[in-house]
């Protein structure tokens, strides 16, 4: 399934690249694929993995939550569970931070 905003054309916009290179680096870093980013997967290491995408989109990159959620084909109250949820996880996870601002480190130009 092929979607709209990670379809590679010359004149992509730079909001949709940015989300592009944000979801390659969250799959690199956590050694997983777009695809099960992408993926209805509900194992515990892709949701992480996921929350993380969301999060620095959200936080960092300033994404509305509806931007979000037709990004990765989720319905946007799932995009507001994960970005409460991921404000969790910064706080009192250092393996989730950790990862998340390598990410982030990742993604920065």
């Amino acid at each position: 399934m092929q979607h709209a905003e990670l379809a590679p054309t010359p004149t992509m916009p730079s909001r949709a690249q940015r989300g592009r290179h944000v979801l390659v680096e969250t799959a690199r870093v956590g050694g997983v694929t777009v695809e099960e980013l992408l993926g209805p997967s509900r194992k515990p290491r892709i949701v992480w993995l996921r929350r993380i995408a969301i999060h620095l989109l959200y936080v960092e990159y300033r994404w509305d939550q509806s931007r979000i959620a037709r990004l990765l084909c989720r319905d946007p109250s799932t995009i507001s569970d994960a970005c409460r949820k991921a404000w969790e996880l910064r706080h009192n996870d250092e393996e989730w931070a950790r990862l998340a601002m390598n990410v982030w480190l990742a993604t920065r130009d």
